[in-house]
């Protein structure tokens, strides 16, 4: 599930999108897994150039692709700063 607004009006050379993102996954005979997202995009030029500043916590990535009967592993939470560029 993701929900996403781009704010109209341009502020600079684009325009900002604040955004909230859940994931879920729930395998037969393993524990489920989840994570939420939270960040805003600041797009510049559609999908040729963003730069992004997000938010995760969940435990995806840390029961990973051990999908055992007993896949365990801690909710952690991490910060990201990324940048996209394509031509």
């Amino acid at each position: 599930m993701q929900a996403l607004y781009l704010v109209p009006g341009k502020i600079g050379v684009g325009r900002f999108q604040p955004y909230v993102q859940y994931t879920a996954i729930n395998p037969l005979d393993s524990a489920n897994r989840n994570e939420w997202q939270g960040g805003v995009n600041y797009v510049i030029d559609g999908h040729n150039a963003r730069v992004a500043v997000f938010y995760t916590y969940g435990d995806i990535r840390s029961k990973g692709a051990n999908y055992a009967s007993n896949a365990a592993g801690d909710k952690v939470d991490s910060f990201h700063v990324a940048l996209q560029v394509q031509y």
